[in-house]
């Protein structure tokens, strides 16, 4: 038994060590985002193309990414509208969606940029359900709008 407890803790002890990451320098873009598989870290750059969207808000039962544009939502409403949906992550925390903001009566107009690669954004906590992966558009503009 004793035999047992000790091979657990060793393999504990390895999966930890070779999962530890250092964080790595910024991209030639300038900002990154790790995406953390078991034993890898894939650093995550932004497109380099700056994009004006205008998104609504759809309201999910879960954590899943809840972002659409208005000609995705209409054209995928039947079929596959979670497969377009995004999440978005502000460039820093003065960018926060103002708490007024109402699914119903507004819209968001951001100003940022795609990571190349689908994932999550910085800070979103996973809870006991799995969330999809899906595009993530850094926001450094955002202004609330009526639809």
């Amino acid at each position: 038994m004793c035999t047992v407890q000790i091979f657990k803790f060793a393999a504990i002890f390895i999966c930890l060590s070779s999962c530890s990451t250092r964080p790595e320098p910024p991209t030639e873009t300038g900002k990154s985002n790790e995406l953390r598989t078991a034993h890898t870290v894939t650093i995550n750059t932004l497109t380099g193309k700056i994009e004006n969207l205008e998104l609504e808000y759809i309201v999910w039962g879960c954590a899943c990414a809840n972002w659409i544009l208005p000609l995705d939502r209409v054209k995928y409403q039947n079929s596959g509208l979670a497969a377009h949906c995004i999440f978005l992550e502000p460039a820093d925390s003065s960018l926060n969606i103002p708490e007024n903001f109402d699914a119903y009566r507004n819209k968001l107009q951001v100003k940022g940029q795609y990571y190349v690669i689908k994932g999550y954004p910085k800070g979103l906590v996973q809870g006991e359900e799995g969330i999809g992966k899906a595009k993530v558009f850094r926001y450094t503009e955002l202004r609330m709008v009526n639809r």
